[in-house]
């Protein structure tokens, strides 16, 4: 799980620069104009897997 967590941190980072590249005015492509939404998928996606193993591990210690 720890790497799919980091793997979506990377990728929405790296859409979030890709985003940068469109403010910046150097382009104005399809990928660039929703960079911002796709980057914010892979950190939602992110915080849910967070959300998901942080349950896990507080059902275990209720036990």
């Amino acid at each position: 799980m720890k790497k799919f967590e980091k793997l979506f941190f990377i990728i929405g980072f790296c859409f979030m620069l890709l985003y940068g590249v469109y403010i910046g005015g150097y382009s104005s492509a399809f990928v660039f104009k929703y960079a911002l939404v796709i980057g914010m998928v892979f950190f939602t996606l992110e915080l849910i897997i967070i959300l998901f193993t942080y349950w896990l591990d507080y059902k275990k210690s209720v036990k």
